[in-house]
């Protein structure tokens, strides 16, 4: 079941500020580890043009302009909360980003990117809209453009499943989250339309990319990347 557009907005803006990678570093667990992952992997190719699906506060765009100074991003946010403190974070690399608040699935753009990458985002969205938007992200990659996908998965196993879930709210509330914070995060989650790492992988290939890899696997969080072939 997907969660609400408003639900979904409503959600990511009251953890706006400093307390988004306070709470999302308890419920990511390794979500450092994560998108450092990602950086590295985006630095791969040596990206001018960049395009951020759901850049939050605007944390992994630092990261990126550590790695890659020239580089220029493109960030599409849809909590205005969260738009606005990136705005902020981000200033002195003002004439490198653009930031913009709007929902991804009504963005359209004339340019093209190097690199694509979307992290703990996508899976907001259904199984149908997964769908739509990563056909979109395809034809917005220049021709051997690289996609980027961080995500929280899912298992068929819910033997294992339910450990994994267990092991992270028993580590999530010895870390000293609020009790409230934590149900009301689980219950969204339990919304969320999560995938297994084969179902990605084949998704990815339904829509066109070629060669989809998963390159790092933590418990219920995974990276993938994959590749639009040149003048396909």
């Amino acid at each position: 079941m997907e969660t609400d557009k408003k639900e979904i907005k409503k959600f990511y803006g009251a953890f706006a500020g400093d307390k988004y990678l306070t709470e999302i570093r308890r419920f990511g667990l390794r979500y450092d580890e994560m998108i450092e992952t990602i950086v590295d992997l985006l630095s791969i190719t040596s990206p001018k043009e960049i395009l951020d699906i759901g850049c939050g506060i605007g944390n992994i765009e630092e990261l990126i302009f550590e790695k890659l100074p020239n580089s220029k991003i493109t960030c599409i946010e849809l909590s205005s909360e969260m738009a606005s403190v990136s705005k902020e974070r981000l200033i002195k690399f003002q004439n490198k980003v653009n930031i913009i608040c709007q929902d991804i699935l009504n963005f359209e753009s004339k340019q093209k990117f190097d690199v694509i990458f979307s992290n703990l985002v996508i899976h907001n969205l259904s199984i149908a809209k997964k769908k739509e938007l990563l056909k979109k992200i395809r034809t917005w990659l220049k021709p051997n453009g690289i996609f980027i996908w961080g995500e929280f998965m899912d298992w068929k196993d819910k033997e294992i499943d339910k450990h994994f879930m267990d092991y992270r709210k028993k580590v999530i509330l010895e870390s000293g989250a609020d009790k409230k914070i934590v149900e009301d995060i689980l219950v969204k989650e339990e919304k969320d339309p999560r995938l297994t790492v084969i179902e990605t992988i084949d998704l990815l290939r339904k829509v066109g990319f070629k060669n989809p890899e998963v390159l790092w696997v933590y418990s219920f969080l995974a990276v993938f990347r994959a590749r639009k072939m040149n003048g396909k």
